[in-house]
């Protein structure tokens, strides 16, 4: 028995024997087999390998050719050179995971991401998920030790398919000296460079107990073209390029994410951007900014040097819009509203990333402690081309220079001073002063000399139907916004100016514009105006054109002013008789007064037949609709009017409802009673609910219609005059200052 049990033994120690050198010479190609045996098991893609070489006693693992298809297709998802590990297997028994150093040589992946899903969400799916009962059932932690990640010559190459985006990493190099479970302090080390032109190099830092953690970047002339498709996301743009350069050291904590610690400096070459037609709208020969120290949590702000050359703006407005902002995509259907902010995220469009971290960050911060050490932008030009009208308007600044010295919060002002020249024979000076502690408190001292005015023409063809043929401009500004109120010295000289006669089209504005500068301009041809602005400024718009247009349209209004002092000289009447026609409120009929001034009107006509009168009607200030809702609710309730039927009051009853109050507590209860309701409703409120808006409404237009009906048929009529020599114009977006009134303005005749 004793030699059947060790021929038995000796038996089994050959089998064992042979067994362990079988594994150790075909331990590779095990591995290679199982690989391409279980791949779609094990992960649900194919995998191919050239070659797997494995030696136990050193613990050496290579990979050669190892390639990863995307599902269910051919594709290459990852593919690398080569891969080794050297894995201590001694400790793996005792629990401890060691490798010594994992090289990864030539990989190349392909990052595919369609809106929010990417190429490799199966993958994580599939091994980036662990039950609670997994993670919970060991108390101890694996052990494990990874030194030494190299990562050589990689390759990544990215595509977002719903925008059309495509980046390629390469060559790319990373490395990690440790990754521990009982080491949570990690340091990683990037370089590489994009195949479209730049360098990117980068070092950070992670602590995994507290998540403090420090970025070193360097960005060398990367060039933003292919990042053209995101902001293609959200503007129709063909061009969108330049180089960019960052050198910034960031520090922060992800528990506290908007509060960060930022310095280092910003740089931006050749930037263009170009709308579909090719068309520049924007340059920056070069734009730089240092940021000494930029820290959230302590409210630092600290810039150095802000300095912009060769910037070129080009605006163009049209009938239809701007070049900008018809550039604009609709993007609501991929907005969220602020409530689902935290929960749905789109994470498609790093840029609207970036611009909702800045919301969030300047919602939670007041940059309020502020400094900077200059601020320069340089030749500069601004070029605007308003379409908008029957002939193009062109104005142009270039050579602009704007300047500061130290500008600082805890300043009492932030001073700049500006020069360009306008339109190519005009020089323009500024000096503007600012309030750091808001900004909308402002003072500018501003002057434009030798600007011709014929530049405007296209402007006063189409408004007042009059070209400017000569003459120049020379203006001075002395303006101080204080609390949002204006206070502005203006002086306007004009000189040597000529008004063409009016050409033949229609004008938007009939103002009298030959007979004001005949009255306006001195012996010599000039005119030469004070111009006091005072007033509340709820949306100031102080660009140079508006400026120079807004001075010269007060001019005409104040020569539309004169030709009511002269008419009335002329007919030995009072000028206010020939102003406005005011009706009573509710009035649809003619009394003494408006016959004699609509007589006065027809006499005008008769001497001067080349004038035409515009009766622009104005409502009062007090809301017409308001009193006919009262009128007509109280007229029922004085009436018993129970149905919808038409009844007129008589004398008496008419001053019982003239004195009965809205206020009355019967009437209210009326009312109540009529509405079933007894809300905290207005009395006004009440009686248009009442009555009907559709009904007041159309007999508020019916009052109206008469009241033109009255005026037309006694011109007509009585004054003798043809339809053709007066118009109606309503504006429904001016109030008279007291009653409704058919404010007259004149038009002068143009053979």
């Amino acid at each position: 028995m004793l030699k059947w049990a060790r021929k038995i033994l000796l038996a089994l120690f050959i089998l064992v024997s042979l067994f362990v050198v079988i594994l150790i010479i075909f331990a590779g190609r095990l591995a290679e087999w199982a690989v391409e045996r279980y791949d779609e098991e094990w992960t649900g893609r194919s995998i191919e390998v050239d070659k797997i070489r494995i030696n136990v006693f050193t613990g050496a693992v290579s990979i050669d050719g190892l390639t990863v298809f995307e599902p269910a297709r051919r594709d290459t998802f990852f593919h690398i050179a080569n891969a080794y590990a050297n894995l201590e297997l001694t400790h793996f028994p005792g629990g401890d995971y060691d490798v010594t150093e994992v090289r990864l040589t030539k990989p190349r992946v392909t990052v595919e991401q369609d809106g929010n899903a990417f190429n490799f969400d199966d993958l994580i799916e599939r091994f980036g998920t662990t039950s609670e009962d997994t993670i919970t059932a060991s108390a101890e932690p694996v052990r494990y030790r990874l030194e030494n990640l190299h990562i050589d010559s990689a390759t990544i190459h990215y595509r977002e398919k719903t925008i059309g985006s495509e980046l390629t990493f390469y060559p790319l190099t990373a490395l990690c000296p440790l990754i521990a479970w009982d080491e949570p302090n990690h340091h990683y080390e990037l370089q590489t460079a994009l195949t479209s032109g730049g360098t990117i190099a980068l070092g950070f830092d992670l602590n995994l107990d507290s998540l403090d953690y420090r970025l070193a970047t360097d960005l060398a002339d990367v060039q933003i073209a292919p990042f053209a498709p995101y902001a293609r996301d959200a503007m129709d743009i063909s061009v969108l390029e330049g180089l960019l350069s960052l050198q910034f050291k960031l520090a922060g904590n992800f528990n506290a994410p908007s509060e960060v610690a930022l310095s280092g400096k910003q740089g931006l070459r050749e930037f263009r951007m170009a709308d579909p037609e090719q068309d520049t709208l924007f340059t920056i020969s070069s734009f730089s900014l240092a940021v000494d120290s930029l820290n959230t949590a302590s409210a630092i702000y600290d810039f150095g040097t802000f300095e912009v050359q060769g910037p070129y703006v080009k605006f163009e407005l049209y009938p239809d819009g701007d070049n900008f902002t018809r550039l604009l995509r609709d993007t609501t259907s991929t907005s969220t509203s602020s409530d689902s902010l935290t929960t749905e995220v789109d994470y498609s469009n790093p840029f609207r990333l970036l611009i909702s971290y800045a919301e969030d960050m300047v919602e939670e911060y007041v940059m309020q402690n502020y400094s900077i050490d200059s601020v320069v932008v340089a030749n500069g030009t601004v070029v605007y081309n308003d379409y908008t009208l029957e002939d193009p308007f062109y104005f142009r600044l270039d050579s602009l220079l704007l300047s500061s010295g130290a500008l600082n919060s805890k300043n009492s002002d932030l001073n700049f001073v500006a020069r360009s020249r306008v339109n190519k024979s005009g020089i323009m000076d500024a000096a503007l002063s600012f309030d750091p502690h808001n900004l909308e408190n402002v003072e500018m001292v501003y002057g434009i000399r030798d600007v011709r005015i014929s530049s405007f023409s296209p402007y006063s063809t189409h408004y007042v139907a009059h070209p400017f043929q000569d003459g120049l401009i020379y203006y001075n500004s002395e303006t101080k916004v204080l609390n949002r109120i204006i206070d502005s010295k203006n002086k306007l000289e004009i000189r040597r100016i000529d008004v063409g006669k009016k050409i033949g089209r229609k004008p938007v504005y009939n103002l009298p514009l030959r007979l004001a500068v005949a009255i306006l301009r001195d012996v010599n041809g000039n005119i030469d105006m004070e111009i006091p602005v005072e007033g509340d400024l709820n949306d100031p718009e102080y660009k140079l054109g508006k400026v120079i247009w807004g001075i010269v349209e007060n001019l005409l209004v104040k020569a539309a002013t004169s030709p009511y002092r002269l008419l009335a000289q002329a007919i030995d009447a009072d000028e206010n008789d020939l102003k406005a026609i005011s009706f009573d409120y509710l009035s649809d009929s003619l009394t003494n007064r408006q016959r004699r001034n609509l007589s006065m009107l027809g006499r005008v006509l008769k001497v001067k037949p080349e004038l035409r009168i515009n009766l622009h009607y104005l409502p009062g200030n007090t809301d017409e609709l308001s009193l006919l809702a009262a009128f007509e609710a109280k007229k029922r309730y004085i009436l018993k009017i129970d149905t919808l039927r038409e009844e007129e009051p008589n004398a008496a009853q008419l001053k019982d409802i003239e004195a009965l109050s809205i206020n009355d507590s019967a009437f209210v209860n009326y009312l109540n009673r009529r509405l079933l309701f007894e809300g905290s409703l207005s009395p006004i409120e009440k009686c248009k609910r009442y009555v009907g808006r559709r009904r007041l409404q159309n007999r508020m237009e019916a009052i109206m219609n008469n009241r033109k009906r009255l005026i037309n048929d006694y011109l007509i009529t009585e004054q003798q005059l043809p339809p053709e020599a007066f118009t109606f114009v309503d504006e429904p977006d001016r109030t008279s200052d007291g009653l409704p009134m058919f404010e007259v303005q004149f038009d002068v005749y143009e053979p």
